[in-house]
């Protein structure tokens, strides 16, 4: 490294360099700058100058680090200094005194002169400060002091208004200890960065009680004090760590500008738009305290937010994608922020143009109160035709034509357009093209104007790229003591090594993840899978063993009278495309397919001699999986026509050959050809000199790898969650829970230290819930326990064991038992599970007096119940809660032993539609239909038997209401003792009445019967409405309020107008 430096005047020719040669390795000198403005560039060019440099460098002769100082005067040398902070120029004078001299940091410590009766060694001292502000300084040798030498004190010298005790807490460096170079470089840092200081200079001293080090310091000038004036909405406290100024700090007149300029910039995020901010001191070199002069103004909010010109879409709506927001109740929110007026212009313009507005203008205007606090915004638009779809044009796609991709569109042509039906309909081409592997299939979109007003086509490029399969996969759990084992995540993976890389399986395997309670689900440490192809897989075989009984077509066999396998390094072939021997004969005419035979290459079959002359042609055939990739295109298996006559067919003597196992061989040609027709010299030419060859006009590659690197982080899978809910069925209800997600119940601590570090019983991705659910009507407690994966299988198991309590209008019931559940996911939507039911049922309290309700009568006391019971459930809804679209259909049987012998088969289902959505998506109306059949044998007990009625199976109705009553002679005042069939329906529309659809109405009508017989004579029919609230900070199931009327009843129902659901849960 070289540094220079030239200085030069008009009066004298004579120039001075200096130079510093800091390490001896090559380097090319590439510029010279000269302190006159000028800059001498050298590169290759051989100047005499460079030489001149170059040969400075070869004098010394160096080998290794080398500081030498190079002098072409007599003139001392200046070394410059590094600033570690920005002087303010008010100070500038202040190191125009000679005895305040400094240079920058050196590495090694030099020797200043010494009072009398001490050796001083002092380092280079350090200035903050501009190279051409540094005055010389006259370096000298001196002896270093020793390694590993105590010093006995640490002194500051230089400090007048700083406390010497304050800067002591900035000092490492303690008295008794060794002192090293990098840790008074770290005090000298640390000291610099109070900014306190103009200069800092660390200087050892030799005394007769030992090594002594002092800092000797220049002081800044301090701040006395700081004064905040006019603020009246802002407290001092804020504006202090605003600006971050405090007495005994450095006091600058630039560091004064800039604390009253963050000032001004936070009252404007705050809304004080209008806000001045002054220094009213502190603005001269002078002054040793600050004053800041505010005055705040009005703080401006939005009183509106007005659409003008919009006919299609409605205020309300676009109002949704707008960030600025008008104040709520005169007071809340509506803080104007000019920044996103544009913002807001730009939203409004991509929503007009998803939904097809390309040519919509949208401006805005501000209008400010005469007291500036209040601001109208005014959105302008001009929205244009909305454009229709003419035509799709697709290319690139050579596996699927254009009818098959086109088929499934929900974007057609003549529609309008929507860019977000077009969005799913490109991902559904994507999906189509994943599901055979090709993992980085693209599809782009254009829209294409034509000169029809109003008129688009709708331009595809597909990139169909080659099939993909899955390699290793490569799990790794963040953090250095991760608890859970990798099978857990193997087992939510939906892919595995060989399977074909289906992008969607990733995607949705990454959604498992994230869904899941054991690993993190946003943020930074939300899951990731990172898709690594594989150029060449060491964990592949690369080549096959060799069959002997395989020969090239170049071997020579035919004709030969030895076997083409006793030539040496015959090179082994891999077989990527299956063909059949066509037996053809040789009449004028076309040729047929008489009798396909199954082979790889050209395959030899014994023939016997007939009249005509046969021979034999190899054809490449689809493969019976279409998935896999092929070599070249085969010709149509549908086309039994191999060629048209010639004047010579191509002739083959049959013969037929053994090897001396006495099997047949196969000899594999050393080319491939498609036989294809000569190629259209308009649209595809051959580089290869036969024009009837094939042409590779569709080349397709074997597959490739991918390796699938899964990065996961566990989240906190213990949970204490308490909540409380009310509604018309059960009364008020408490929930407490503890939770754990990611439970090992085969994980036992080994010792404390495992119970302490949440080892214990951790790791194996199992649920383990304990619950209390007390309440006024019903309570349940339970603990249960779930392996989603029981095994590292495909299979679920769930053991369960509950307490359970309920106040019934006719009779007390508890309940304790267990269950054991058994359940697979068999497709995407199909699911199956069986359960085994064991419980004792206490029946007490009854209503009615012994004699008038049997049913009842026979239960009262202790009952053990047990029941195995099998589901099979499809479900296709879009969502658990508000589904729009979809279905969900279940059947089950259930059979009871023990005390009781009953069949129980159920079948419920739901259906959903939409029947009307804005353009982009959003305000959905949905009729769904939702119904259960049920019927149980005699010798069901009244517990297990039918009941409806109330919020969840029949508005209008009380709870458990509809249903027979024993004794049926006395009114609503018999006891409801459950039915042995029943039928229910709903028919429910709802709409959204707010754009962000947190309000909605629903319209119902509830139907249906439980009797005890299958009939439909006591029907009942309800009809009503209600509202559905959706609060984000209460869950996901929103508030419910039903009203209900009965339309069609028995003269036994007890109706009920009103019923309701409100949940929460913290």
């Amino acid at each position: 490294m070289i540094k220079s430096s030239w200085s030069s005047t008009e009066h004298s020719r004579k120039s001075q360099m200096r130079l510093v040669l800091g390490v001896s390795p090559p380097y090319r000198i590439d510029q010279v700058f000269l302190s006159s403005g000028a800059t001498i560039f050298m590169g290759r060019s051989r100047t005499w100058f460079s030489l001149c440099l170059i040969a400075v460098v070869m004098s010394t002769g160096c080998v290794g680090p080398l500081s030498v100082p190079v002098l072409f005067s007599e003139e001392e040398p200046i070394i410059r200094g590094q600033s570690p902070d920005n002087v303010d120029p008010a100070f500038a004078n202040a190191f125009s005194s000679p005895s305040q001299t400094a240079s920058a940091p050196s590495r090694q410590p030099r020797l200043e002169a010494s009072p009398a009766g001490s050796d001083e060694l002092t380092q280079e001292m350090v200035r903050p400060t501009s190279y051409n502000s540094l005055p010389p300084i006259t370096q000298t040798s001196a002896v270093q002091p020793k390694r590993g030498e105590d010093i006995v004190d640490v002194q500051i010298e230089g400090a007048t208004t700083i406390p010497v005790a304050a800067m002591s807490g900035y000092i490492k460096t303690r008295p008794g200890r060794p002192v090293t170079e990098d840790q008074v470089r770290d005090d000298v840092r640390s000291l610099y960065n109070t900014k306190w200081f103009f200069s800092i200079s660390p200087v050892y001293r030799r005394t007769d009680a030992g090594l002594v080090l002092v800092f000797k310091v220049a002081e800044r000038p301090i701040l006395r004090s700081v004064e905040y004036v006019g603020n009246e909405n802002i407290k001092e406290k804020e504006l202090a760590g605003i600006t971050g100024l405090k007495p005994l700090h450095a006091f600058s007149v630039a560091t004064n500008r800039e604390a009253a300029r963050r000032i001004h910039e936070f009252y404007k995020q705050k809304g004080y738009l209008f806000a001045e901010v002054a220094l009213q001191t502190g603005e001269s070199p002078d002054d040793r305290s600050v004053v800041f002069a505010i005055k705040e103004g009005p703080k401006v909010k939005v009183k509106t937010v007005r659409f003008e010109g919009n006919q299609e879409v409605s205020s309300e709506l676009l109002k949704l994608r707008l960030n600025t927001k008008k104040r709520f109740l005169w007071y809340f929110g509506g803080q104007y922020d000019p920044t996103t007026i544009p913002e807001d212009v730009v939203a409004v313009k991509k929503y007009y143009h998803n939904i097809g507005y390309f040519d919509v203008q949208v401006t805005d205007a501000v209008e400010f109160s005469e007291d500036q606090s209040l601001v109208t915004v005014t959105y302008q638009i001009e929205e244009g035709p909305r454009y229709k779809i003419r035509n799709f044009l697709l290319e690139g796609n050579q596996i699927y034509s254009n009818e098959e991709l086109l088929g499934e569109f929900e974007v057609i042509e003549g529609e309008y357009f929507s860019a977000r039906d077009l969005a799913t309909d490109v991902a559904g081409v994507q999906d189509k093209y994943g599901q055979l592997g090709r993992l980085f299939a693209k599809v782009n979109t254009e829209t294409v104007f034509t000169k029809e007003p109003g008129v688009v086509d709708l331009k595809l490029t597909i990139d169909e790229d080659r099939v993909y399969k899955i390699g290793m996969v490569n799990v790794h759990i963040r953090g250095q003591q991760s608890h859970t084992k990798e099978t857990v995540a193997l087992n939510q993976l939906l892919v595995a090594p060989g399977d074909l890389a289906d992008p969607e399986k990733i995607r949705k395997s990454r959604a498992r993840f994230a869904g899941a309670a054991t690993w993190e689900a946003g943020g930074p440490d939300a899951p990731e899978i990172n898709i690594r192809p594989v150029a060449n897989p060491t964990y592949l075989a690369q080549d096959a063993p060799r069959d002997t009984n395989i020969y090239r077509g170049s071997d020579d066999y035919f004709g030969k009278d030895f076997p083409a396998d006793l030539i040496p390094n015959s090179a082994p072939v891999t077989e990527f495309v299956p063909t059949t021997l066509r037996t053809e004969v040789n009449p004028r005419g076309r040729a047929h397919v008489t009798s396909p035979i199954p082979g790889g290459g050209h395959t030899l079959k014994p023939v016997e001699a007939i009249p005509e002359t046969r021979y034999y042609r190899e054809e490449r055939t689809q493969r019976p999986d279409t998935t896999e990739l092929l070599l070249y295109q085969p010709l149509d298996p549908t086309n039994d026509v191999v060629f048209f006559d010639g004047t010579e067919p191509f002739l083959s003597t049959p013969v037929q050959v053994m090897d001396a196992n006495g099997e047949q061989p196969v000899v594999r040609a050393q080319n491939y050809d498609n036989y294809n027709a000569p190629p259209n010299m308009i649209y595809s030419q051959t580089p290869q000199g036969d024009l009837l060859g094939p042409q590779f006009q569709n080349p397709q590659l074997p597959p490739g790898y991918v390796d699938l690197d899964v990065y996961l982080s566990e989240a906190r899978t213990g949970r204490f969650m308490v909540g409380a809910g009310v509604n018309s069925d059960s009364g008020v209800v408490g929930n407490i829970v503890l939770e754990e997600q990611n439970f090992d119940i085969g994980r036992f601590p080994t010792s404390f230290r495992d119970v302490v570090d949440g080892y214990a019983f951790r790791g194996g991705g199992q649920q383990f819930r304990l619950e209390a659910t007390p309440g006024s009507q019903v309570s349940r407690y339970l603990a249960s326990w779930t392996d989603p994966y029981f095994l590292d299988t495909d299979y679920s198991l769930g053991v369960s064991g509950f307490f359970y309590e309920r106040f019934f209008r006719d009779y007390n019931e508890t309940r304790l038992g267990g269950r054991v559940n058994v359940g697979k996911l068999l497709t995407k939507e199909l699911s199956f599970n069986t359960a085994l039911r064991l419980e004792k049922v206490d029946i007490n309290n009854p209503r009615l007096p012994v004699g008038l309700a049997p049913s009842i009568d026979e239960v009262v006391g202790s009952n053990f119940l047990a029941t195995g019971r099998g589901t099979l459930a499809y479900d296709t809804r879009d969502s658990t809660y508000l589904a729009t679209e979809g279905f969900n259909v279940s059947t089950s049987i259930e059979q009871a032993f023990a005390d009781f012998d009953f069949t129980k088969i159920d079948l419920m289902g739901s259906q959903y539609f939409t029947t009307y959505q804005r353009p982009d998506g959003g305000g959905k109306h949905v009729l769904s239909f939702r119904g259960n059949v049920g019927y149980t044998t005699d010798g069901t007990p009244t517990f297990e038997r039918y009941f409806a009625g109330g919020f969840q199976t029949f508005r209008g109705f009380e709870f458990r209401s509809v249903t027979p009553l024993e004794p049926d002679n006395i009114g609503t005042n018999g006891a409801a003792v459950g039915g042995y069939f029943q039928t229910l329906g709903t028919v429910e529309y709802m709409l959204p009445v707010m754009a962000n659809e947190a309000l909605r109405v629903v319209a119902f009508s509830d139907f249906g019967t439980v009797d005890n017989a299958v009939s439909l004579e006591e029907f009942r029919v309800s009809v009503g409405a209600g509202l559905r609230i959706t609060v984000p900070q209460m869950g996901p199931v929103p508030i419910a309020l039903d009203w209900a009327f009965p339309v069609v009843k028995q003269e036994t129902d007890i109706r009920q107008i009103f019923s309701f659901y409100i949940g929460l849960t913290r």
